[in-house]
């Protein structure tokens, strides 16, 4: 019975050791070259409207983690009037070199997630697709620089009908988060 409990623990550490060598062997590779994305580095206080034109607030922040690897953003979107509760979600974004993308993916607290992915800036435009690449295209971000201090977010999702209609808008304006959601991050 010890044997078998031994061998067990042997096996499981092994199917779990392996692919965390290969990570860490990963790590040793060139760094992502992250600066297309320095334009959205810091923090960002927005302005958007959606789920039935209701306006809200929210503040993003980005800021690189794991060694430089992955682009950290995180969303913090207090309660308003159709939602009584506080929206927070975390995101990564890298460099996939194999399928020469970009690669977000994405956690909220209400327990949404998506995983995005992009071709990259085409001139002031970034747009994110929904699904690794190159599945299905069904949900659309599409981050516009207006000015170095501000960015337009549109959110599209295609339609029963297969064509994509605006569900979301908003504005970010660089700036630093206040109050609470200050505490919250320092």
């Amino acid at each position: 019975m010890v044997l078998a409990c031994a061998l067990v623990v042997l096996t499981s550490y092994a199917s779990f050791a392996s692919p965390a060598l290969a990570v860490a062997g990963e790590a040793q590779g060139p760094a992502i070259d992250f600066r297309p994305m320095r334009a959205l580095f810091g923090s960002w206080n927005c302005i958007g409207q959606g789920e039935g034109n209701v306006r809200h607030v929210s503040t993003t922040t980005y800021a690189l983690t794991l060694s430089g690897r992955w682009l950290h953003v995180h969303v913090f979107s207090p309660p308003y009037a159709s939602r009584s509760w506080v929206l927070e979600s975390d995101g990564y974004i890298t460099f996939d070199r194999n399928r020469k993308k970009w690669i977000a993916i994405f956690f909220a607290n209400e327990g949404g997630y998506s995983v995005l992915h992009s071709d990259g800036w085409h001139g002031q435009d970034f747009v994110w697709h929904s699904g690794p690449p190159p599945t299905f295209d069904d949900y659309r971000e599409i981050v516009q620089l207006t000015k170095p201090t501000q960015y337009q977010m549109t959110i599209r999702q295609r339609s029963a009908t297969a064509n994509f209609q605006t569900v979301a808008v908003g504005v970010c304006r660089r700036g630093t988060p206040t109050g609470r959601q200050q505490r919250k991050h320092a």
